[in-house]
């Protein structure tokens, strides 16, 4: 048995005398390729009319268990469908392809009476400011007739109600990134999701942005444009927070400045008593106070 490329000749012989080499054969062992993995554009079952795609991968030729020879099929009909390849020019199939198995299914799809759409759940979602929300939404949506296509879920235009991008990713997360967008409250996703039967619902889910000031309490004002006020992150956007006091006090308790609706900008401490005269270096206390009702204090140096 020859099982490697190159010339093969044979010759016989009684034990003393051996006959001349037999003509020359080549032998050439090809590879089979690899086995073909199907990619599904769709999904694989099917209500009514509808269909999936299957594509193999590109650069061979091709046999379906149809008997297409195209890279791509389109199927409408039920059955098991796999694929074998071959490199152009070579008699050696690889194995075939794991099946795809498609199903055609009689509308309404869900077993029988009247179709029902699927629902989507109106409980909030949340996340912090600047904060990132994954939701699974198979978890959020269902369907009375138990025909839901999770492949149908998207967000509506593609972004919330303030205009930040949204999606639905492949595993079926809702993807929102407030990275760069500070601002707290409520904003708004409209999501839609169908079923096997094309019956489908759109829902406005709200989006609960929460979170508080971040104090931070380095300061050199020195005119470098770093650390060269008290800065507190998130002031004006955490609601109730915009109208607030803010009190300096030295190490005996003494308060040394103070202000009304501190703002980042023109509002701020820059390491002045309320006299403009510049602090000694040193350790300082603040007190903010909001008008939400929550205080916080810490040190300034």
């Amino acid at each position: 048995m020859v099982n490697a490329s190159g010339k093969y000749a044979v010759q016989i012989g009684d034990g003393s005398c051996l006959s001349p080499a037999s003509d020359t054969v080549y032998v050439s062992v090809v590879a089979a390729p690899a086995k073909p993995i199907i990619t599904v554009t769709g999904n694989p079952t099917i209500c009514g009319s509808g269909s999936v795609d299957l594509s193999g991968p590109a650069g061979f030729e091709y046999t379906w268990s149809n008997g297409a020879t195209t890279q791509n099929i389109t199927v409408s009909t039920s059955g098991v469908y796999y694929l074998m390849v071959k490199t152009s020019g070579d008699n050696c199939p690889s194995l075939p392809s794991d099946p795809v198995v498609v199903t055609v299914l009689t509308p309404p799809c869900g077993g029988g009476g009247t179709n029902q759409a699927p629902n989507i759940s109106t409980n909030p979602f949340g996340t912090q400011i600047e904060g990132q929300l994954a939701v699974d939404l198979t978890q959020v949506v269902d369907d009375p007739d138990g025909n839901i296509d999770f492949s149908t879920l998207r967000v509506i235009n593609n972004e919330t109600a303030r205009g930040v991008a949204a999606i639905v990713d492949a595993s079926y997360f809702l993807q929102i990134d407030y990275s760069g967008n500070p601002f707290s409250g409520v904003d708004r996703v409209t999501l839609e999701v169908c079923d096997l039967a094309l019956a489908c619902v759109q829902q406005v889910v709200d989006i609960d942005v929460v979170g508080e000031v971040k104090i931070y309490n380095g300061l050199t004002p020195d005119g470098d444009g770093y650390n060269d006020f008290m800065v507190i992150k998130y002031v004006d956007v955490v609601e109730g927070a915009s109208e607030n006091k803010v009190t300096i006090f030295n190490r005996w308790g003494d308060a040394v400045w103070d202000i009304s609706n501190y703002n980042n900008t023109d509002r701020v401490f820059i390491g002045e008593s309320n006299d403009g005269k510049e602090l000694p270096s040193g350790t300082y206390f603040y007190k903010i106070e909001l008008s939400n009702g929550k205080t916080y204090r810490g040190t300034s140096h």
